[in-house]
């Protein structure tokens, strides 16, 4: 039968519908993940668990990258956090940026978020671990569903909150800073938050030079 297209010796024909089912697949995925996160927001903004709900202006969301391989973490937010609603602005955005760039990074490729969601007035989350306990389980939803395939954590209190039965309540960031940590098969990073009262940039940028062999354990030049 001449001019029959036959569909079975049509190789690619077959492949393109492969294509278009992965393609598919993949939007699917990505409408999912927003739904997800758009909702876990909303339970955020309703949350009225702490003493924290009742002082902030806005709730502080993670932003940035869904798809990200490298989630950063920090600790809450500041002034100027609060004030926009967006995590690491003003002058502790510049130093993540800074951070970042170190290791040929933007914010734009990764995802950034706090342990707690609302700013501490006192800017002291050691004073409110009320809060720290009730965004725990809308930290871990938020790693959920981004599903980073690393996380640098800023800060005794993320280290503390991800790496409970890792590290002590009672370890220093000078013990644990640069040091490398499982969190349900994720890897994590350690090191000082930038804005810290003690925070040395030059440490802090040393151990964030770790994170492409971290990612990338085979890519070293031998």
């Amino acid at each position: 039968m001449c001019g029959a297209l036959s569909p079975i010796g049509d190789g690619g024909l077959f492949l393109n519908v492969a294509k278009l089912y992965s393609h598919t697949y993949i939007i699917m995925e990505k409408q999912k993940q927003k739904a997800e996160l758009d909702e876990l927001k909303k339970q955020v903004s309703d949350c009225q668990q702490c003493e924290l709900s009742k002082t902030r202006k806005n709730i502080v969301f993670g932003e940035g990258n869904p798809n990200a391989d490298i989630m950063v973490i920090g600790e809450a937010p500041g002034a100027n956090e609060d004030e926009q609603g967006r995590p690491f602005v003003g002058k502790a955005g510049n130093l993540v940026t800074e951070v970042l760039e170190s290791v040929n990074l933007t914010r734009g490729e990764v995802y950034i978020s706090n342990v707690c969601k609302c700013r501490p007035p006192e800017n002291n989350l050691n004073q409110h671990q009320s809060a720290v306990d009730a965004c725990e389980a809308y930290l871990q939803k938020e790693i959920a569903i981004i599903k980073p395939k690393f996380i640098l954590a800023l800060g005794l209190t993320a280290a503390k909150s991800l790496l409970k039965k890792q590290i002590s309540q009672n370890d220093l960031m000078s013990n644990i800073h640069g040091k490398v940590f499982d969190y349900q098969d994720t890897k994590i990073l350690v090191t000082y938050h930038p804005t810290a009262r003690i925070s040395p940039l030059d440490i802090i940028l040393a151990d964030v030079r770790q994170i492409p062999e971290i990612i990338n354990p085979n890519s070293k030049e031998v």
